[in-house]
């Protein structure tokens, strides 16, 4: 079934009908990295996303693999509601505890030598290549407001979050947000990803940071491993052998 997208026509092998015309491929708008919250749930969570793209052949994936946060899917949506959508059913649905990216969209890139390359993800950006230019789609958006509002408008300003696991940046994590709600989103996401991330035999910081300034923190535990557990009871021979 993924192998057929909606608007094509089946036909007969010895039908030389010409297709219906009209349809035309749905093309994502917004993209986000989906990781599993456990790791060890992966092909749970593999299967759950190639099920709901065989449902919603909107939905566009694409294999990728983080070094911190390990194998995952970048995935295409038509906009943020069709995102949120699909993320509520992974999670309601599914029982699949997910960890999503913030949202991005297509990159076009120009190189030097004229080559001219529509990506999605940013870290494909050939480096070996001298860039020239980048281009990404932006929103003219005009504001109507009466003139006691217009200084507080003017004066928005709008902050950087970097997410840092272990004291490495993960750059798919990071997010614009507005100044006032920049605390609240960084805590809550820091939260999340202690409850999610898998421990480590040693303890790992999670931080989110404007700059060089951190505003929000968790710390994931270290694995502990209960080694005197068995020392108790029996003879001393046997806590020799453990």
């Amino acid at each position: 079934m993924r192998e057929v997208k909606v608007g094509e026509t089946v036909l007969d092998i010895n039908n030389d009908s010409p297709p219906l015309a009209g349809y035309q491929e749905s093309k994502p708008n917004v993209y986000s990295n989906l990781y599993p919250g456990d790791s060890s749930q992966y092909k749970e969570f593999e299967k759950s996303l190639v099920e709901l793209q065989v449902q919603d052949s909107s939905l566009s994936l694409e294999k990728i693999d983080s070094q911190l946060l390990g194998p995952g899917f970048r995935c295409g949506f038509l906009g943020l509601l069709h995102r949120e959508i699909i993320c509520e059913r992974m999670q309601k649905e599914y029982q699949c505890e997910i960890i999503i990216t913030p949202p991005s969209i297509t990159y076009r890139v120009t190189y030097q030598n004229g080559k001219i390359a529509e990506i999605i993800n940013p870290q494909k950006i050939l480096l070996n290549q001298k860039v020239k230019l980048i281009e990404e789609l932006f929103i003219s958006c005009l504001i109507t407001t009466p003139l006691e509002y217009l200084g507080t408008i003017s004066q928005f300003k709008i902050v950087k979050i970097d997410l840092l696991l272990n004291k490495q940046i993960v750059a798919d994590l990071s997010f614009f947000v507005h100044e006032n709600f920049a605390y609240e989103r960084a805590r809550l996401l820091c939260e999340k990803l202690k409850a999610t991330l898998n421990p480590q035999n040693f303890v790992v910081p999670i931080q989110a940071c404007i700059g060089n300034q951190v505003i929000a923190r968790e710390t994931l535990p270290a694995l502990k491993k209960n080694v005197t557990a068995k020392l108790y009871g029996g003879d001393y021979t046997r806590k020799m052998k453990l």
